[in-house]
């Protein structure tokens, strides 16, 4: 185990505190790799910054120096287009380190993160003269993967069918923070919930408010059974640009906060359920939220909604409930989790079971021994 390697590769500056899974991401997938003991060298930042860091770690291979892979998480835009004012200063930069990479037998595995470009949904938010460069740019990124990567990296096998058919696919979710204190926590509050809790739930939300994630038939469900509370964590921006639509719900059992990282432990702790809960899009299908592993690795058991790949996991693993999306049907398993909170013990318990499964150090680990076992084959 001494002297582990590795290269960590992501084509874009991201901020120390992200508020977007796509920023969220990929800084717990390199701390995770640091947390299973790699020496991580990192290829991270505008253009200018990352053919600095490629020097050294070529500088370094040239030594003699093993790396034993590299591992990257792509954009949601074309790798091209990543600089700050979008103009493709470097196009060569990052597919040619592959390249170097792979002639000098390091293997690559990449994080393919967002198809939202082959969807009519993109049509309707980017204009047409942004489209007119970056699809072309995104199916530029697929020919280059096809050629250079050993393992493409998907949230779900579902996402892999909208891909090029010859990549070599693997899937790999996100990850959720384990911390086993705070499990040991969350487990003696659940073991004395029979006896403590009366059969009203607490239920917590955090993400976005708007578009696909709208969550108002929830807050509808919640405003018409006196035994729900619900706290409704977004951000203060996201907000102010919707709470139009949601300050008729707010009451003392609806509230909303805007809070972060450390700070939502307290309302993690005292959660009964978390929602997932969104009207059924073809995006739902394959796309896997990053606050699904949050909940469960926090041991708070999930209602996600019908049909959708995230509600496939909560199903296959017992961390949570499957709904479609009507009121009549929502409002229906809430009556029943009032009237049968043992279930949703349950449920606590099996969150708590898996949470170690589903880190983020669970994820990096996956990564390594897939890349590993390549380099021996």
């Amino acid at each position: 185990m001494d002297n582990m390697r590795c290269i960590f590769h992501v084509p874009m500056t991201i901020s120390d505190q992200p508020k977007s899974g796509s920023g969220i991401r990929p800084l717990k997938m390199l701390q995770a790799f640091r947390d299973i003991g790699y020496d991580v060298s990192v290829v991270m930042g505008n253009g200018k910054e990352r053919k600095k860091a490629i020097q050294n770690i070529k500088k370094e291979i040239r030594k003699g120096e093993k790396f034993d892979f590299l591992y990257s998480e792509s954009s949601t835009m074309p790798t091209l287009l990543t600089e700050k004012n979008h103009i493709p200063r470097y196009p060569l930069l990052d597919f040619q380190f592959f390249l170097y990479c792979k002639n000098n037998g390091i293997k690559i595995g990449l994080f393919y993160r967002d198809i939202y470009w082959k969807f009519p949904v993109y049509k309707k938010t980017v204009a047409a003269h942004k489209r007119l460069l970056s699809i072309p740019l995104y199916k530029y990124d697929l020919e280059k993967y096809k050629k250079l990567l050993d393992i493409c990296y998907v949230p779900s096998l579902d996402f892999s069918t909208y891909l090029n058919k010859e990549l070599n696919y693997h899937v790999l979710p996100p990850g959720g923070t384990f911390d086993l204190d705070f499990l040991r926590e969350r487990k003696l509050r659940v073991s004395g919930y029979r006896e403590e809790r009366t059969n009203e739930l607490n239920i917590f939300y955090v993400g976005g408010i708007a578009g696909l994630h709208d969550i108002t038939q929830f807050c509808s469900v919640v405003l018409s059974d006196p035994r729900l509370h619900l706290t409704i964590c977004c951000k203060m921006e996201d907000w102010k640009l919707h709470h139009s639509q949601y300050e008729k719900f707010l009451c003392d059992r609806i509230k909303v906060i805007h809070k972060s990282g450390s700070e939502l432990e307290e309302y993690f702790l005292d959660a009964d359920i978390a929602g997932l809960y969104y009207k059924n899009e073809i995006y739902r299908d394959f796309a896997m939220p990053v606050k699904l592993f949050e909940y469960v690795c926090y041991g708070v058991p999930v209602i996600a909604t019908k049909g959708t790949v995230a509600q496939e996991f909560v199903t296959q693993n017992d961390v949570g409930w499957a709904v479609n999306y009507n009121e009549e049907d929502l409002s229906g398993l809430f009556v029943h989790l009032c009237d049968n909170y043992g279930e949703v013990v349950q449920k606590m318990q099996n969150c708590i079971s898996c949470a170690k499964d589903n880190s983020w150090e669970a994820r990096a680990k996956q990564v390594s021994d897939d890349l590993k076992q390549l380099s021996i084959k």
